[in-house]
């Protein structure tokens, strides 16, 4: 399992990307996602639950905790960012998102540290996202349905096929993802009725819109953040 796969939150991420450029405390890091600033546009965690993170991170190893010495005044806590927190937070900072849903706030978590990291990793970063969605825009045109569920994309992407069920053209779910029952024989069969058809057909008309959209954003994101890359 991947060292990513232990942790899911934008926020815990967000978290490991502060620790990035040294030691901080509690408070330090929680002005840092106050609705205010940058970061808390889109990242925003109450204190409560930014000490919550904190625990569990520290936990797993991602992070340390250590009492610093004030003098006279008593000794506060700061938070340091450990070899393994560090490789999980750029693997994950380096990877694009899977469903387009997660461009907000996944996806814009990703860019803000990303453009801490130089213009290389923002241009790289944008430019996977974008190839990502453009295979995605191609299916939908194809008439497949996605149905946002795109991690067979970043399979391909990331050239591991192992995971795919090549063998069904219309099944574009990794074996072993499938939460609900498949349809019998019978239903698959069955010609869907002209109110459905047209149902489908607006669904994926705005999916088609959405990616677009996306894609034109990432492409302005990509000129003006990474300089033209």
């Amino acid at each position: 399992m991947a060292i990513s796969e232990k942790i899911w939150m934008p926020t815990e991420y967000a978290i490991l990307g502060l620790l990035m450029d040294g030691s901080k405390h509690g408070y330090e890091l929680a002005r840092r996602f106050a609705p205010e600033t940058a970061l808390g546009t889109i990242c925003h965690l109450e204190m409560s639950m930014l000490y919550a993170n904190l625990k569990k991170l520290q936990k797993m190893d991602y992070i340390e905790a250590e009492m610093e010495l004030q003098g006279n005044r008593p000794p506060k806590r700061v938070f340091n960012l450990t070899g393994i927190g560090r490789a999980a937070f750029i693997e994950w900072v380096r990877s694009p998102v899977a469903r387009l849903r997660e461009i907000q706030p996944d996806f814009l978590t990703k860019l803000y540290f990303a453009r801490q990291l130089g213009t290389d990793d923002v241009g790289a970063l944008i430019g996977r996202q974008i190839e990502l969605c453009r295979q995605a825009l191609e299916r939908l045109r194809q008439g497949h349905t996605l149905n946002e569920e795109v991690e067979d994309l970043l399979d391909i992407s990331a050239g591991n096929y192992s995971g795919l069920n090549l063998g069904e053209e219309e099944d574009f779910s990794p074996k072993g993802k499938r939460s609900h029952p498949k349809p019998s024989e019978h239903e698959l069969a069955r010609d869907p009725t002209p109110e459905e058809q047209e149902y489908v057909e607006l669904v994926t008309n705005l999916r088609i819109r959405q990616n677009e959209a996306v894609i034109e954003w990432l492409s302005e994101a990509r000129r003006k953040l990474a300089g033209g890359y």
